[in-house]
């Protein structure tokens, strides 16, 4: 979890890893509706092949708990210290509701060959 100060302004980033066994495109599938029922939306996501993804997204401080059960039964393996950083943050009480910044990270443990996508030259 990452505190940066700014102008006196206190923004929270907190960052996740993860892994599963399950399909990736399941995966994927179950984090969207984790991140949607919890009340956050993705801000933006970065796809390495069939390896990995990384989401950045906004969550409501109240919906974290919510996220992580929701993560829990998508079978994504939160790394101990993420579970610490995730609880210790929806245990703080805050009278607004705000959003945390958030960005996690999900390795695809499988035995398949990288994804290659062929990359269209563009004249110019």
């Amino acid at each position: 979890m990452n505190v940066v100060r700014k102008n006196n302004m206190k923004r929270i980033f907190l960052t996740l890893s993860g892994v599963t066994k399950r399909d990736r495109n399941q995966v994927i599938s179950d984090i969207n509706a984790a991140i949607s029922a919890s009340g956050g939306w993705i801000v933006n996501h970065t796809s390495f092949s069939n390896i990995a993804i990384t989401l950045q997204m906004e969550l409501p401080r109240n919906g974290l708990e919510k996220f992580q059960n929701h993560l829990s039964l998508a079978e994504v393996v939160l790394q101990d210290e993420s579970c610490k950083d995730l609880q210790k943050m929806a245990l703080k009480q805050s009278l607004n509701s705000e959003d945390i910044k958030t960005a996690l990270n999900v390795t695809f443990i499988h035995d398949e060959p990288d994804v290659r996508r062929q990359v269209v030259a563009v004249p110019g």
